[in-house]
């Protein structure tokens, strides 16, 4: 969790300076090994910074880790754009499959 606070921290500086793009992103690998209440923290955190600085914060985040931040944090503001699955054959992520 150091890691997101200092992301958002120089993405809030940078941008402030005129230096930074108005977004910051993070892969689902950032939240792995953090309990669901600290990853609906961040994400809660995340979403009211990004509003007052007026950015974007992107995450990829696994749909069951999402499940289980969001029952512990009901009131967070999210759109979820995009869903991808292996479920089906043609599924995957731009058309490749992984083992």
């Amino acid at each position: 969790m150091s890691i997101f606070c200092f992301d958002l921290t120089m993405a809030v500086v940078a941008k402030r300076a005129g230096r930074g793009p108005d977004f910051l992103i993070h892969d689902s690998h950032l939240f792995d090994a953090v309990e669901a209440r600290q990853v609906g923290a961040a994400l809660s955190l995340a979403s009211r910074v990004c509003e007052q600085e007026n950015m974007q914060y992107v995450a990829t985040i696994n749909s069951d880790a999402l499940e289980v931040a969001l029952a512990d944090t009901p009131n967070l503001n999210f759109h979820q754009c995009l869903t991808l699955t292996d479920e089906y054959e043609s599924g995957g992520f731009f058309g490749m499959r992984f083992n």
